[in-house]
C-alpha cells in the first residue's frame, strides 16, 4: 500500500543546496502543495543508504503523514538506488515548529 494522496518529499534543486551541509539533501516535505515540514538526509553510497539526519515538522504529522514520509523516502532511497533508509546516529531527530 503506498502513501496517502497529498504527501510528498520534494527534494531541493541543486540552487538552493548551498543552504544544506555537504554532502546532505535538503529535503520539502508538502501536503497537498502546502509545506509541513523539511528532511535533513544524506546518501551513503558505500553502505547503500539513505541517512536521515532530522525531519522537522512545521505542522504536527498526523500519524498517516508521517507514515507517507516514511514511504516518501524509501522510494527516494529506490531511485538513488540505494537499499535502505536508516536514521543516522540510531535515531531520528524530530523538530516541531
Amino acid at each position: 500500500m503506498g502513501p496517502p494522496p497529498g504527501v510528498r518529499v520534494a527534494m531541493l534543486a541543486a540552487a538552493t543546496r548551498s543552504r544544506c551541509p555537504e554532502n546532505a539533501q535538503c529535503g520539502q516535505v508538502l501536503h497537498h502543495g502546502a509545506l509541513v515540514g523539511k528532511v535533513d538526509a544524506s546518501a551513503d553510497r558505500k553502505a547503500s543508504v539513505l541517512q536521515v539526519d532530522a525531519v522537522h515538522e512545521d505542522v504536527p504529522f498526523t500519524a498517516a503523514m508521517a507514515q507517507a514520509v516514511r514511504a516518501e523516502l524509501a522510494a527516494l532511497a529506490g531511485w538513488l538506488g540505494l537499499a535502505a533508509v536508516v536514521p543516522a546516529g540510531g535515531v531520528v531527530g524530530v523538530r516541531r515548529g
